[in-house]
Formats: structure tokens, C-alpha cells, sequence
């Protein structure tokens, strides 16, 4: 019956992303809505999930200098809930992931962090964030939550103290997007992948758990880009939960090259899903 294969689906969408069942986004039938971002924040999704992805071996260009600061942020994510005007990523550390989410300049261009991204406010459990070139949001909600405001920006204030030094410049406490932020702009730029790396973004959290994935560019000369990992799995199981399963992104196929290698492919575009062997 119709009403229980949607009990079913919901299920299987909490146990695939570890989403509580009562807070999975619904449609107005009852079926889970995990693709339904304006275009807007889609960008900003597209954009983030490439900084999840971040790694010791593939760094993004958004790195710390120093640290792995981006590369840490999917270790400290519990869950990520979808909504068409933001995303909410449930953490135990939600000032910690902050401070490695939001922008820094080092000297005269150098940036860490996801440049343009602001604070814009927050309370005793959640910090809200701003893509200003994208209007993308950005909401990091903390499952420990303080007992007061106060609490939660006293935190904040500890765990942003490293930001404060000399030769570095704390962007995200302006109001506007600086001229070396805008310098990134074709990395929130719309382009035919955007979407697929939006949806991505919402199925990270598996990723992260099962593949131990990895996210490189293509390179300027053209081809597509790719989402490496290492775990032991297969890269047409990979497919199948991104393109058959409960929590298939809508309108993506897998075109398989190989054991080890395969494309994702959403309208003309296409995404490489590759298995590096040890």
C-alpha cells in the first residue's frame, strides 16, 4: 500500500543519514523532500560540500595554511537537515565548526575558510550564518546546547580566539564581501553541476561515514570533476544508493568504467566516482 512504502521510505532516509525520523523534511504528501534548495542556496551548497570533502591529501584551496581546519569539519557532524531557504548541520561543537567555516585573510589575498560567509546572529543552541554573494544559509545547531545566549557566545568568543592575531584579518565580522573574497566567485559561480553537488552535500554524512571521500576540481584543460575514496566498497554500490535507493537524488544515473571508477551523471554533466586503492 502507497502509505506504507512512504512509512518505509522515511525510514530508511533516517537510517541512511542518521536523520531523526521526526525532523526528516517532508513534502505536503508525507514523502521526504531532501532536494528542494532555491537556486541560491544551492550555490552555497555546492560550495560547501566541496569544503566537507576537504582532506589531508586533497586540500582544499579554502585550507588553513597550517591546519586542517575544513578537513576536521565532517568529524564533528552529527546529521544534515535540508530546507529550501537553508541547511541545518547538527553538531556537538557548533562555535568549533563555526570557527573553521568562517573566513580569514592572511596576508594580502590568502583566505581560509568559506569566503563571503557571515555571522548573523545566534542563541542558546544555534549559530546563523550567511552566504552574502550567494543569500545561501547556513544554520550550525548545537546538540549540546548552552543554558543561555550568553553561554553559547562566550563559547564562541573561546573558540574564535585564534582568529585574532596578527596578519590575520577576521572577514566575517564585516558587513560586505571584500574584493579578495569576490576573487572566489567561480567557486559559488552556477554551473551545470550545482545541483548534484548540492544533493551531495545532503547525503555527506553517509559519505563520510562509508567511504572516507575526498573532493578534487577538474582541471582547467576541462573533464569532470571528482569524488575519490578509499573504503572498500565498491563504486557501483556508491551508485546505487545515490541513484536507486531510498535517498537517490532525483534524475542521476551512473555509468560504471570499470571496478574501480564510474561517472555520475545528472543532464549534461557529470561527476567522476573513483575508488583509490591503497
Amino acid at each position: 500500500m502507497p502509505h506504507r512504502r512512504d512509512a518505509a521510505r522515511l525510514r530508511a532516509v533516517h537510517d541512511l543519514l542518521d536523520i531523526p525520523y521526526s525532523a526528516i523534511p517532508r513534502t505536503s504528501s508525507g514523502l521526504p523532500a531532501l532536494d528542494s534548495a532555491d537556486a541560491g542556496q544551492q550555490r552555497f551548497q555546492a560550495a560547501l560540500f566541496t569544503c566537507l570533502m576537504s582532506s589531508s591529501v586533497e586540500r582544499h584551496v579554502w585550507e588553513h595554511p597550517m591546519k586542517p581546519a575544513l578537513a576536521s569539519v565532517s568529524s564533528y557532524v552529527n546529521w544534515i537537515i535540508p530546507y529550501p531557504d537553508r541547511v541545518d548541520l547538527h553538531t556537538n561543537t557548533a562555535c568549533r565548526v563555526a570557527s573553521r567555516l568562517m573566513p580569514l585573510q592572511y596576508g594580502e589575498d590568502r583566505i581560509s575558510g568559506i569566503p563571503g560567509l557571515r555571522l548573523i546572529g545566534y542563541g542558546k543552541q544555534r549559530l546563523r550564518l550567511l552566504h552574502l554573494p550567494t543569500g545561501g544559509h547556513l544554520d550550525l545547531v548545537d546538540t549540546h546546547a548552552c543554558s543561555t545566549r550568553r553561554g553559547m557566545g562566550q563559547d564562541l568568543r573561546f573558540e574564535t580566539r585564534w582568529h585574532h592575531k596578527p596578519a590575520q584579518r577576521p572577514l566575517w565580522q564585516l558587513a560586505e564581501v571584500t574584493p579578495e573574497e569576490q576573487a572566489h566567485h567561480l567557486h559559488w559561480a552556477t554551473e551545470p553541476c550545482t545541483a548534484l553537488r548540492s544533493s551531495l552535500l545532503i547525503r555527506a554524512i553517509w559519505m563520510y561515514w562509508e567511504l572516507n571521500p575526498s573532493w578534487r576540481p577538474a582541471v582547467p584543460a576541462g573533464g569532470y570533476e571528482q569524488l575519490l575514496y578509499t573504503k572498500a566498497i565498491a563504486p557501483q554500490e556508491v551508485a546505487d544508493l545515490l541513484t536507486v535507493s531510498e535517498v537517490r537524488i532525483p534524475g542521476v544515473t551512473y555509468e560504471s568504467r570499470g571496478t574501480d571508477d564510474g561517472v555520475l551523471r545528472a543532464g549534461g554533466t557529470g561527476i567522476t566516482l573513483t575508488r583509490v586503492r591503497g
